[in-house]
């Protein structure tokens, strides 16, 4: 059996009456032979934001033995740039646009302090204006050192287009289909891709039970590729970029 590392899954606060322990996370992710990966809060799309919560959840986290992305918000780039030293034990930090609209300054100012800590930029992407992956090709085009990760790859005509001209660039499978997947590995991409489920978010938009769609996330990538590239998209990937 492959060793599967998931590089995308949540914690904390989902909604005002749903709160993900880290705990309930490595339980569940255990049943499916998943050996880690990386946990983050959850941006809250309605505002919410519980940083004391993400504080106790990062601890415990990092307890269990999970790799942790920073969740950044204005609260915590002001106090980075107000010097506030952060315990570097994040293997990542991550934006969220939908959440939190961020300027062009305040971009580059998260660029800048993702490039002092020395972490990968995880970055959700979608349909909306402000998430397009093309919304960020400037600040990776002006970052070549900086290591970006657009989350989702969405629109995928324009993650694959970034891909094909910057090489700090990677992406996750969260909510990827199998089609778009496809295409990525066909234009040369299968080391610049990690597995990625969004674990639980998934509630909020599959109306199918957990198990047998974390097991089909694996299953389809197992069955549609060769071993050699399933090796990199479940586990290898994953181990170069975070365990570097």
């Amino acid at each position: 059996m492959i060793e599967v590392y998931d590089s995308h899954l949540h914690m904390g606060m989902l909604s005002d009456m749903c709160i993900v322990h880290p705990k309930e996370v490595l339980s569940f992710i255990n049943k499916y032979h998943v050996k880690g990966g990386v946990i983050m809060p959850t941006a809250r799309i309605d505002g919410g934001d519980n940083l004391i919560l993400y504080s106790a959840l990062y601890e415990a986290s990092d307890a269990l033995g999970f790799k942790t992305a920073l969740y950044v918000n204005r609260e915590v780039l002001n106090a980075y740039k107000d010097g506030i030293q952060f315990e570097n034990h994040f293997c990542a930090m991550k934006i969220h646009l939908e959440a939190i609209d961020f300027n062009e300054q305040e971009l580059n100012d998260i660029c800048i302090m993702a490039s002092d800590l020395k972490l990968p930029l995880l970055i959700h992407t979608s349909a909306y204006a402000n998430c397009r992956s093309s919304m960020f090709e400037k600040i990776i085009g002006n970052n070549t050192n900086q290591k970006f990760i657009l989350c989702h790859a969405r629109p995928n005509e324009e993650a694959l287009s970034i891909m094909e001209r910057y090489s700090n660039v990677w992406i996750d499978t969260a909510f990827l289909s199998v089609g778009n997947l496809k295409t990525f590995v066909s234009h040369g991409f299968e080391d610049k891709i990690l597995f990625g489920s969004d674990y639980p978010i998934n509630r909020w938009y599959f109306d199918v039970d957990d198990a047998l769609w974390y097991q089909g996330l694996i299953y389809s990538i197992l069955h549609n590729f060769s071993k050699n590239i399933a090796v990199k998209l479940l586990r290898d990937n994953y181990l170069n970029l975070f365990n570097n």
